[in-house]
């Protein structure tokens, strides 16, 4: 299965269009301040290409899903674009899983983004899988990780050990447990936009990498079972996922996923038999 046929949206910095691991892009749409939906700082290249990057070497995780991207800044995103590009997203695409790679610090109570996937989610049946900052605290998951219908991803190493950047649970407020799972992470390779690299790929950490791993694992579930709505499709994730011991969940989620063993950005589930287990608004990049 390699998600063939199911749409993730990435909302993010933009994208390389002549980068060869980005040539299936199906539709793009710039909602930010800037002229055009060329990639700048690298970010949304970097994301897109973890999701469903074509290339052979470093292979996205759900390399026959479409990618609809949507630029809703540069370096910094301001909370109107961002939200236009949840509706444009949602509503107008269609996507099925929508990647959001992006955060800023949460206060309390519901703040329009955490208002938006929320209500976004429940009408459309999309599933947000969103980033859950790198501030590598306890209590710190970013908004709009924060909100309950998010799929929300920290960020793990090699060891599955949680990354000491990954912002960490419970949520503020409700102390509800975020984030939700936990992905790869760190020194992640993908794709590079030109200009912002020495090749056509790099390596990045942070949980705006953690994020589209999963976002494309959702995809090749969605292929599976193309009846589900989003929060089917989260609680099928977080159930397939390695249970994490009961002092940990609060801080890092209830499951960890492990990498596959192959070179690049792919990463695959670890069954819940497995003997394993895991030690402004600006892109959730790493450090």
């Amino acid at each position: 299965m390699t998600g063939a046929g199911v749409t993730v949206a990435v909302l993010d910095s933009g994208y390389d269009a002549t980068h060869p691991a980005l040539k299936d892009v199906t539709q793009a749409k710039n909602f930010s301040d800037e002229p055009d939906i060329t990639d700048g700082v690298g970010h949304g290249t970097h994301v897109a290409s973890i999701v469903a990057g074509a290339g052979e070497k470093y292979r996205g995780v759900a390399p026959g899903a479409k990618i609809a991207l949507g630029k809703v800044g540069g370096e910094y995103a301001g909370e109107s674009a961002i939200l236009a590009g949840m509706e444009w997203a949602a509503t107008e695409v269609k996507a099925k899983i929508i990647n959001v790679s992006i955060g800023s610090l949460d206060i309390p109570g519901i703040d329009p983004l955490e208002h938006a996937v929320d209500t976004l989610s429940a009408r459309t049946g999309a599933l947000f899988v969103i980033a859950a900052g790198n501030d590598g605290v306890p209590g710190s998951v970013s908004s709009p990780g924060s909100a309950e219908a998010a799929l929300t991803v920290g960020a793990v190493d090699r060891s599955d050990r949680m990354a000491d950047f990954s912002s960490r649970g419970p949520k503020l407020g409700d102390h509800a447990i975020k984030p939700d799972a936990t992905a790869p992470g760190l020194d992640i390779m993908a794709a590079a936009a030109q200009g912002t690299a020495d090749g056509p790929y790099a390596a990045h950490s942070g949980t705006s990498m953690a994020a589209p791993h999963v976002a494309g694992a959702a995809a090749i579930l969605a292929q599976r079972h193309p009846d589900w709505n989003g929060q089917q499709l989260k609680a099928a994730l977080i159930g397939s996922s390695a249970p994490q011991p009961a002092p940990r969940t609060s801080t890092r989620g209830p499951g960890a996923w492990t990498w596959s063993g192959r070179s690049g950005s792919r990463c695959s589930p670890v069954p819940r038999t497995s003997a394993r287990s895991s030690a402004g608004a600006d892109p959730a990049s790493g450090r």
